[in-house]
């Protein structure tokens, strides 16, 4: 593990003395023959003394000869890791061949004077490479949050802002929803803050369309699957990187279809997980249904599904507070219709998707660029 300081278990100094012949110390180079084969490690100046088990193997330079740095650039290098995978036995385990083996192995010999050269030419050119990987990886980490802030930005009417000649803002006041009888407060997400630009509204979602639980009917019955209606579960959007869905992994017939409780989703529905995991959001891009594990949303013809595929794709803390259960925890379809969101008008909806769309673009471009470059490294 490149750790000269881990120690897996320790001896007596009576046993010490028995194994003696396979102490290693300061200056020694181990090498693994079996597991993690070929990988190897100096011992440095302050290390412990100790024994080898039978998994590694000591090698001790002849340093009037050949430099121990010199050896282990060496040994790395694919020119020694080839001969020594070559040189490999066994079948369940691999290991590494026999002393006797290893000790005919012929490798290039410069002066000392040039292989310091070299060392000193490898760590300099790897110093700069580690540099640039530090960076690179920097740069890896903050696309998320460029991404988290920009969404941040729409749905606070910092994105648009210039679009708004007046920049006048409205102060929010306390609403209350719910059913004829019922009353509970509606919180606002941390996105939305007490003030919005004037034009903006803060709807629930129950109020831009109408909220539509999966099903599943039973996996018994072979007549319900097998069909041409796609049919959803959160494992076809775990790994999901677009916007759009159009089929999962499996399709339900329409026998199936009137055996569960889901319903035919028109395109454009937006498909939200409710329960383990919650926060999978998708826009459908044809007629399709979801398995129980989903509460979507059926917009209405003045709100963009779009904006509310992104609005969702950053309410994830929001729409966990409100999930409940002992067992898994789970959103509620009523609790999903009630969650709120800042609703600009239509053009300004579009206008954000617009810009949104274009800089994750940007983004996306650059993270490719950046694990290319990390791999090229």
């Amino acid at each position: 593990n490149q750790d000269s300081n881990w120690k897996r278990y320790f001896i007596t100094q009576q046993k010490f003395k028995e194994l003696e012949s396979f102490k290693a110390g300061a200056g020694d180079l181990l090498i693994s023959c079996s597991g993690t084969l070929g990988k190897i490690l100096e011992l440095p100046k302050n290390v412990e003394v100790g024994i080898i088990n039978q998994a590694l193997l000591k090698i001790r330079l002849d340093n009037k000869q050949i430099l121990n740095s010199y050896f282990v650039h060496l040994f790395n290098s694919p020119y020694m890791q080839n001969i020594i995978l070559e040189n490999t036995i066994g079948s369940a385990i691999q290991n590494i061949a026999s002393v006797k083996v290893l000790k005919q192995i012929k490798i290039p010999l410069p002066p000392l004077k040039t292989q310091k050269a070299i060392v000193e030419k490898l760590e300099n050119s790897f110093a700069h490479i580690d540099e640039a990987v530090h960076h690179l990886k920097a740069v890896q980490t903050n696309i998320p949050r460029l991404k988290s802030s920009l969404l941040h930005c729409a749905f606070s009417g910092k994105l648009t802002e210039s679009q708004n000649s007046s920049h006048k803002v409205q102060t929010l006041k306390k609403r209350v929803v719910g059913e004829e009888g019922e009353t509970s407060a509606l919180p606002l997400h941390p996105l939305i803050k007490e003030e919005i630009p004037q034009g903006w509204e803060v709807k629930t979602l129950g109020e831009i369309g109408k909220v539509v639980s999966g099903g599943t009917p039973s996996t018994s019955n072979k007549d319900n699957f097998d069909g041409e209606i796609a049919w959803i579960t959160p494992a076809d959007l775990s790994s999901y990187k677009e916007k759009y869905i159009s089929k999962g992994k499996r399709n339900l017939s329409e026998q199936g279809l009137k055996n569960s409780s889901a319903r035919l989703l028109p395109p454009n529905s937006i498909l939200f997980s409710s329960r383990a995991p919650i926060g999978y959001v998708a826009i459908a891009s044809n007629a399709l249904c979801t398995n129980q594990g989903f509460k979507n949303l059926i917009p209405n013809g003045n709100v963009s599904s779009e904006y509310i595929y992104y609005f969702l794709l950053h309410s994830k803390r929001l729409a966990e507070s409100v999930a409940s259960g002992t067992t898994f925890k789970e959103i509620s379809a009523a609790s999903f219709s009630k969650l709120p969101i800042p609703l600009p008008p239509l053009s300004t909806q579009k206008l954000i998707v617009q810009i949104l769309e274009s800089k994750f673009t940007h983004l996306d471009n650059l993270a490719q660029f950046v694990n290319a470059s990390l791999e090229n490294l």
